[in-house]
């Protein structure tokens, strides 16, 4: 028996199509977009990338959301818009990216969400080849997350010493045999770290220890609004033949109340 005219195209379709959602209708790429990354330091310490579009077309092209596929990151929401880029304009456009898969490579794609006549479609703008951004994010978070695996870093013994406070920095191996050094410390936001001993320090042991010094040194109102960063203190480590990777250590929850006081007694 054979179905009625009509029906096997519809199975077909169906079949080709799996559960795809049939709500968008198949789009055009949006005309005359090209594509570049960047990232400035603040978004890099945001987990952000910038992605700057450039319309060499004819029609204004209205953006709604932007999203990064890549293999060698895992997938995050799109990021949404609300703007209009006019021909011969460049807007830049800070978006979410997913953490490093340090199994995967291959060719990015930035995915544009763009509305033309009501209708939203999507239009897959690759990423230059030679942009070496990716590529240097996706080694740098590889190179981190094997850091983590080998050692460890914190604080310990806080003590406050009238406008500063006092602690040991800690670098602990977990495993491997991987050459790690703590080669410089820097500080966070509203605080100056100063190392109490000599630098780079070796993890020669299983544990090693620095002393170091920490005082407020930025109280304006600008830093201060930054607080989930007042307690991040930077550092540059070592990890094999490398270059130095920044890390960020912070003191456990037990201390802060010693240096919230500091910065209060301080900054007043």
């Amino acid at each position: 028996m054979h179905p009625p005219p009509g029906v096997g195209a519809v199975l077909a379709a169906l079949l080709l199509g799996g559960c795809a959602t049939p709500a968008t209708p198949a789009a055009p790429d949006a005309p005359g977009l090209t594509v570049m990354l960047e990232q400035s330091r603040d978004n890099e310490n945001r987990h952000l990338l910038q992605v700057a579009l450039s319309n060499d077309g004819a029609e204004p092209v209205e953006v709604v959301r932007l999203q990064l596929r890549s293999p060698a990151f895992t997938g995050v929401a799109p990021t949404v818009r609300e703007d209009v880029l006019a021909p011969g304009r460049r807007l830049v456009f800070p978006i979410a990216y997913g953490a490093a898969d340090c199994r995967g490579s291959g060719p990015a794609t930035v995915v544009v969400g763009h509305r033309r006549d009501g209708v939203l479609h999507e239009a897959g703008l690759d990423v230059p080849a030679d942009d070496p951004l990716l590529t240097r994010l996706h080694e740098r978070e590889c190179r981190l997350a094997a850091l983590g695996r080998t050692a460890a870093l914190s604080f310990t013994g806080w003590t406050r010493e009238g406008g500063t406070a006092r602690a040991e920095l800690v670098l602990t191996r977990l495993r491997g045999e991987a050459p790690v050094a703590v080669a410089a410390v820097d500080g966070s936001v509203i605080f100056t770290l100063r190392p109490g001993g000599p630098l780079p320090l070796a993890l020669d042991g299983p544990k090693v220890r620095l002393p170091v010094v920490a005082n407020p040194s930025r109280c304006d109102p600008h830093a201060l609004a930054e607080s989930k960063r007042t307690y991040a203190f930077s550092l540059a480590v070592r990890y094999g033949d490398g270059p130095p990777l920044t890390v960020i250590a912070r003191p456990d929850p037990a201390d802060l109340p010693l240096l919230e006081q500091l910065v209060l007694d301080v900054c007043r």
